[in-house]
């Protein structure tokens, strides 16, 4: 799958494609590897170096990323019932004090 995600941190232009997140700009952070297929992905809207990820196992994680690295994740959820399937829609609220 192919998803765009525009933000307005220096490295601007990122797509996740095969499991792997993809930048197009030179000042943009190493390539992030998941473990998981990601489904959805949606950065934070006032801290705009957090990005959550939901993956097809049902996992949402959430990390910090600069254009030299990117941090482990800070935040890990993993389903109760992964036979439910995965996460297909990750969103901050407007203040960022949620996601959903």
């Amino acid at each position: 799958g192919l998803f765009i995600a525009i933000n307005t941190y220096s490295c601007q232009r990122s797509f996740v494609m095969a499991g792997v997140l993809v930048t197009e700009d030179s000042n943009a952070p190493p390539e992030l590897e998941l473990d998981e297929v990601p489904l959805a992905l949606d950065f934070h809207p006032t801290a705009n170096n957090v990005l959550a990820v939901g993956s097809i196992d049902g996992s949402v994680r959430v990390s910090r990323f600069t254009c030299d690295a990117h941090e482990p994740a800070f935040l890990v959820a993993t389903p109760f019932d992964s036979s439910a399937g995965g996460v297909r829609s990750v969103r901050f609220s407007q203040d960022g004090q949620v996601l959903w």
